[in-house]
């Protein structure tokens, strides 16, 4: 699973505070000059249509899952 970046879009908030990755997506083909073809899960799917498209490399990063053990851990390092 991966998460894609997205483009800032001019909605006159603080693009700070706006998220810089959308997704999770997975890919689902390989294609030549460093290209992937992604794909919404079936399950994570976040508006009526089904979302498709090629992406670079350099615009993807992994998912990281956070789990119930890592939550914990950061509580014990609160002073």
């Amino acid at each position: 699973m991966l998460v894609i970046r997205k483009d800032p879009v001019a909605t006159g908030q603080s693009k700070k505070l706006m998220p810089k990755y959308a997704g999770p997506y997975i890919i689902t083909q390989v294609l030549p000059n460093d290209r992937y073809r992604v794909a919404d899960l079936p399950e994570t799917q976040r508006t009526q249509r089904f979302y498709e498209g090629i992406m670079p490399v350099d615009a993807m990063k992994n998912y990281v899952l956070e789990t119930e053990d890592d939550a914990s851990d950061a509580d014990d390092d609160v002073v």
